[in-house]
């Protein structure tokens, strides 16, 4: 199988609806592209925003702010996963969105992200 990557970065898959959105950036709309792109068989996408900023050029604190950014749009889910031994925590959003959840003694393993396709309004966008 002839492999399609340059310089080992593989895919950015950005639909239609991600292309329209109007409330992400260029760079947001190219970051979800790469991040559906690395989902892979689970349907979430692992990497580190130090993994991703250096694949696209964008320093890790700027990867991270908008990664958040889109998690609160609701383009992505975001998945902490905490270990310890055997046991595992999952948490949806970040600890300080769910205060309740106990880590003591965990540690943080795995950021799981999901990217998320929002519905558009065909119609609404051609009377603009």
């Amino acid at each position: 199988m002839e492999d399609n990557r340059i310089g080992g970065i593989g895919w950015s898959l950005i639909p239609p609806s991600i292309v329209g959105a109007e409330d992400l950036s260029s760079s947001q709309k190219i970051i979800w592209g790469r991040i559906n792109g690395l989902k892979g068989e689970r349907g979430y996408c692992f990497a580190s925003n130090e993994f991703l900023g250096k694949q696209l050029k964008i320093k890790s604190g700027s990867m991270a702010n908008m990664i958040s950014e889109m998690v609160s749009l609701g383009y992505l889910k975001r998945t902490l996963v905490f270990k310890n031994g055997e046991a595992e925590i999952l948490v949806d959003g970040s600890l300080s969105d769910n205060p309740s959840y106990d880590t003591k003694g965990f540690k943080m393993t795995e950021r799981r992200l999901i990217p998320v396709e929002k519905t558009i309004d065909h119609e609404e966008m051609l009377e603009e």
